[in-house]
């Protein structure tokens, strides 16, 4: 079994991690560099070719780097956020009704 701190850190950087974002457990700092990453489509180059070992510190200075290790990680972006929220409500409407057997 696994301690609860290790539980709590970010995926991406190894911070604490503030919940699940876009898949994945992450701090809201890798959730906020994400989700600027993608809605301004940014393009990063990474100083040292790509190969930057991303933590709290290092976070801050390689954004190529960091947006790499979120794909790695598996953070998405809902191609529709919208359509991505009725799926959630819908879910939980089924759980709380005990039509669908929830994790």
């Amino acid at each position: 079994m696994r301690s609860r701190s290790q539980d709590e850190l970010c995926v991406v950087c190894g911070d604490k991690a503030s919940g699940y974002h876009y898949n994945a457990l992450t701090c809201e700092g890798c959730k906020g560099f994400f989700r600027r990453s993608v809605t301004k489509k940014a393009v990063y180059h990474c100083k040292s070719g790509g190969s930057c070992e991303m933590d709290m510190y290092m976070r801050r200075k390689c954004q190529d780097c960091r947006l790499r290790k979120c794909r790695a990680v598996g953070i998405t972006r809902p191609e529709n956020p919208e359509l991505n929220h009725k799926l959630i409500l819908l879910r939980l409407r089924l759980c709380s009704g005990a039509i669908l057997r929830c994790p």
